[in-house]
């Protein structure tokens, strides 16, 4: 079964059963976390549009086949989905596409872009939606006519979580049952009946190994969809005393949806336990707080805090100097050199007349202090000239990780004949007691 979601309705389509004597098809959905369970009667097609669902509310759907007598066959895999926000608004205009999300306080979502409604690029995740969120996508509607825009659900933050359930230590058992606050909220035991359901469980089984038929060690384990804030690790021990991170050497089998807000998560070791003397092994799960992003600071308290001295050396050996790695927030991006200056082209309308100009997009640290990006340049690489005056600022968003992206175009549009060689920087004069350098 194929789901596809668009605001608070969703167009699901499945495979026909082939035995004879299927008359037609039921549908049944259910919010995930143990709603009343509804069902549709579709007849003898393999099509169906659900509308008028709950916004921002994530959804367990499964289809069964029915014959003359009535009588249903088993359910489908169950699918689950989560419909848009009740205001997630897409407006197109002469520079590009303008999406806005309202969101519920403490949801964060991956925005995604496709072109075919089968292959999603990842443009940005929002982070701990509290409002209204504006994000801008330049996009030359003469060259990519079509463009679809979804949000992928990232589940309510560990913090948002412990601060809505009024808790405030993560080690703490506040439900009396034996799993602390961050096992509770990482294993999703506050969505199942009995939180003694999250368990780990290890199982032997058979299975092809290297080309043999070999004896297998499986382990699974309950984890909440979309875990936010939270890192899951699976550890193993031979003597309870020393554990070790089992994550490198263990296979994932399987994820399954459970229907209820969790999945099911099977691993398996990669080697035969026949392969070698046997041992008693025992796993466990354990659950790390991401760390959370550093507080904005000074230019110079972060080279203090850094150990760096001198703000034009290239301490991480990346290719950019202190100042730049500062300025640009490298640091904070899992990418480095993606803070650097890029460049590309995209058709506007300006006082009635459709040209081409040259776009500029480029990262900044977001509350910059003694540190004031000029924009410049040069046809020669020796005299730069400062380019704001002639550029306009067209975005301004965050990315959530504690930098900023900025989209900029030229004033004047791209000349039709080849222009000469030209260059384009980001200059960050340092500012050291009322003058710069």
């Amino acid at each position: 079964m194929s789901p596809l979601a668009a605001d608070t309705s969703v167009r699901l389509s499945w495979n026909p059963v082939l035995e004879p004597g299927v008359t037609g098809y039921r549908v049944y959905y259910a919010t995930a976390h143990g709603g009343e369970e509804h069902g549709m009667q579709v007849g003898n097609q393999t099509t169906a549009v659900l509308r008028g669902l709950a916004p921002s509310t994530t959804y367990s759907i499964h289809v069964t086949a029915y014959n003359i007598f009535g009588l249903e066959s088993p359910p489908s895999d169950r699918v689950v989905l989560h419909t848009e926000p009740e205001n997630f608004r897409i407006k197109l205009d002469e520079l590009g596409v303008n999406l806005t999300i309202d969101g519920k306080s403490g949801e964060s979502y991956d925005l995604l872009e496709s072109e075919d409604l089968q292959t999603w690029r990842k443009l940005k995740t929002l982070h701990n939606l509290t409002g209204t969120c504006h994000f801008f996508r330049p996009v030359d509607v003469d060259e990519h006519p079509r463009r679809f825009y979804r949000l992928e659900p990232k589940g309510e933050t560990f913090p948002v979580w412990m601060a809505m359930a009024g808790r405030s230590n993560p080690l703490a058992d506040d439900n009396g049952d034996g799993i602390s606050n961050l096992v509770t909220y990482g294993t999703g035991a506050d969505l199942l009946s009995s939180p003694r359901e999250a368990r780990l469980e290890t199982n032997l089984a058979q299975a092809w190994v290297s080309g043999e038929l070999s004896r297998i060690v499986t382990v699974s384990y309950t984890l909440r969809e979309n875990l936010s804030g939270v890192i899951p690790i699976l550890e193993c021990s031979t003597d309870l005393q020393t554990w070790e991170d089992a994550r490198e050497f263990t296979i994932v089998l399987s994820t399954t949806s459970n229907g209820n807000g969790t999945h099911t998560v099977t691993t398996r070791l990669p080697h035969s336990p026949g392969q070698s003397p046997s041992r008693v092994c025992f796993y466990r799960l354990r659950f790390q707080l991401e760390t959370p992003p550093a507080p904005p600071q000074s230019f110079w308290n972060w080279m203090a805090a850094w150990n760096r001295i001198d703000p034009y050396t290239d301490d991480d050996g990346y290719g950019l100097n202190n100042i730049l790695t500062y300025a640009s927030g490298a640091d904070l991006t899992s990418g480095p050199r993606g803070a650097l200056l890029s460049l590309d082209t995209a058709m506007f309308t300006v006082g009635g007349v459709r040209s081409r100009y040259r776009v500029f997009n480029y990262d900044l640290r977001e509350h910059l202090t003694e540190l004031t990006p000029v924009f410049q340049t040069s046809t020669d690489l020796e005299t730069w000239h400062d380019a704001h005056d002639s550029t306009v600022e067209i975005s301004s968003f965050s990315n959530g990780d504690g930098t900023r992206s900025i989209y900029v175009r030229e004033a004047a549009p791209a000349s039709g004949s080849p222009d000469p060689r030209r260059f384009y920087r980001l200059h960050f004069p340092l500012d050291i007691g009322g003058t710069t350098e």
